[in-house]
């Protein structure tokens, strides 16, 4: 398992990342963008070896969002993953390459905020016992490494900091073997601005 990040982009409408290392053919990739601008959408999301990208969840406020897009049964290779939007926006994004996903939701919530130091994506249940939970999480605006523990329970895949006063994003995980009732993935940190998280599971 593996991660990406880009640094903060301002009012750009195209960034990408590449993977430390070859993805592997059959695996799954997550991308994760963070973007605002009121009216703004990703136009899309491609990456260097032809694989198709499904939107699988989005939520935003008037001009925060965050999205979800996967890619399963991957060709794999050297992976360069390019995020688009359809104007001008500020905008980063995560992502994460992880074997076995069908791409399909399992009780996924979303949240976004402006300010706080325990940001949650809410209250999920899962129904599959043997779910892929991801936790995701962006914030702008903010000193990076803000973010200082990952949920209980969680492990991180990866995260990027931007080297100035920036961007934070963590992606997270957990493989379940029953199904979750009721739970709130939390992040800790100081100094939150302008945040938005994911959470649920992944089949």
């Amino acid at each position: 398992m593996q991660s990406l990040g880009v640094a903060w982009i301002s009012q750009g409408t195209s960034t990408n990342s590449t993977f430390g290392s070859a993805t592997t053919a059959g695996n799954a990739i997550g991308i994760t963008p963070f973007y605002f601008n009121a009216g703004i959408t990703i136009s899309s999301v491609t990456d260097a070896q032809g694989d198709y990208f499904a939107l699988l969840a989005t939520t935003m406020t008037a001009s925060v969002h965050w999205d979800l897009w996967i890619s399963t049964n991957i060709h794999g290779g050297a992976t360069t993953v390019t995020v688009k939007t359809s104007a001008g926006a500020f905008i980063t994004f995560t992502g994460f390459e992880a074997s076995t996903l069908q791409g399909i939701l399992d009780g996924f919530v979303y949240k976004v905020g402006a300010v706080g130091t325990t940001p949650t994506c809410g209250t999920f249940s899962t129904t599959n016992p043997t779910d892929f939970v991801l936790t995701s999480f962006s914030s702008g605006g903010i000193t990076p490494g803000a973010i200082t523990a990952e949920p209980s329970g969680y492990t991180l895949i990866g995260k990027h900091e931007s080297s100035g006063t920036d961007e934070d994003g963590h992606t997270d995980y957990q493989i379940t073997s029953s199904a979750l009732t009721n739970v709130t993935p939390t992040w800790a940190g100081s100094s939150l601005n302008l945040w938005a998280a994911g959470c649920g599971g992944l089949k």
